[in-house]
């Protein structure tokens, strides 16, 4: 029995098996990396928890903060609720920039006023300050008026005005239990002719 020899390769097959061998590499598709299911799920769950926090999370306890000069005083006004609370502050602060005492005239009406719309439509309003003709500001310093607004009467004059549809239009989808109606706010300082500015509030109802 005659043993096999062993096949001898030319260099040219050499060649052209390795050319093979890279070109299968380059064709052969790499495997996609995938993220474990549960991942994607927690991550989904996590995404929905803060969009759903954020939609039924109660709204800012600072609804507008503005200031204006005007004849050498700055007026300061805001309007805040604190958390948890259905009642809410209006503030209008006098700040001095003379260096000298200053009388600062105002028409009896206010020191400052303001007053809520929905659309066009008054829904209430309230003055800090009330009945002042003058306020007497020492070199630099301050004075502060404020006024409360109760949520439950805004609500009830929103209701006899505008009906319940207004409150089913506005009410949130995550939340249904809360309403949110967007409202005017127009601030009026009464002094020097009146000088006023506006802002949009989201009234919450609960």
């Amino acid at each position: 029995m005659t043993a096999r020899k062993p096949v001898e390769t030319s260099e040219k097959v050499e060649e052209f098996i390795e050319r093979a061998r890279s070109r299968f590499a380059k064709e052969t598709p790499e495997k996609k990396k995938r993220f474990p299911r549960f991942l994607i799920v927690v991550n989904t769950l996590v995404v929905l928890l803060v969009l759903y926090l954020y939609l039924t999370g109660d709204p800012t306890k600072t609804y507008f903060k503005s200031r204006m000069n005007m004849g050498g005083v700055q007026y300061n006004v805001s309007l805040t609720r604190e958390s948890g609370s259905g009642t809410f502050l209006f503030t209008v602060k006098l700040v001095s920039m003379r260096d000298a005492a200053v009388a600062v005239p105002f028409d009896g009406n206010g020191v400052g006023c303001l007053k809520l719309y929905y659309g066009e439509n008054e829904i209430t309003g309230r003055c800090a300050g009330k009945e002042l003709r003058e306020v007497v500001l020492q070199k630099n310093g301050t004075k502060t008026f404020a006024v409360f607004m109760r949520r439950n009467d805004i609500t009830a004059i929103l209701k006899k005005r505008e009906g319940e549809r207004l409150f089913r239009e506005h009410r949130r989808f995550f939340n249904p239990g809360k309403t949110l109606i967007p409202l005017r706010a127009v601030v009026t300082i009464n002094t020097g002719g009146g000088v006023s500015s506006e802002y949009t509030i989201k009234y919450e109802v609960e």
